[in-house]
């Protein structure tokens, strides 16, 4: 294997390692986060992609809910932090699983940030799968550019 190859296996691994600390930390901030009541406005598994030669389809859900804070009426679509991003499935259950707990016209508890109230989540934290798919990926690319690097 190229040394820049290597490298750039290290580099990348690095990156996905930080993405994960970052996440884990934004994530036990949420828990800190100031509460309020809000509504589900819109809940929806959506087709993200259909299947190919590669790829199975893959699933999402749109997840809209509004709530109050500092007077003005927000709404959000994140359920936790990152969940726009890695709410994606290849069963469609997994996403109907997320519209069947926060139903439309439902009364939830928002989790908002208080130094930037558009800032909201459904679920605080940020759930385990994620981080670990997150390090484990990252340790798996270190590891490869590391052992390469050392041959």
């Amino acid at each position: 294997m190229p040394r820049w190859l290597a490298l750039a296996l290290c580099g990348l691994g690095a990156v996905l390692l930080a993405l994960g600390v970052r996440q884990s930390a934004r994530g036990r901030e949420t828990r800190h986060f100031t509460r309020t009541p809000g509504r589900v406005v819109e809940s929806r598994v959506r087709l993200l992609s259909e299947a190919d030669e590669q790829r199975s389809r893959r699933w999402g859900f749109v997840i809209r809910y509004a709530y109050e804070a500092r007077g003005r009426t927000l709404e959000s679509e994140q359920v936790w932090i990152g969940s726009a991003a890695a709410a994606e499935y290849d069963d469609e259950g997994r996403a109907r699983e997320w519209v069947e707990r926060f139903p439309a016209g439902a009364e939830v508890t928002v989790y908002f940030d208080p130094a930037d109230p558009r800032q909201a989540v459904l679920v605080p934290g940020v759930p385990s799968t994620q981080l670990a798919v997150l390090v484990v990926a990252g340790l798996a690319l270190v590891g490869v550019g590391v052992f390469a690097l050392a041959r």
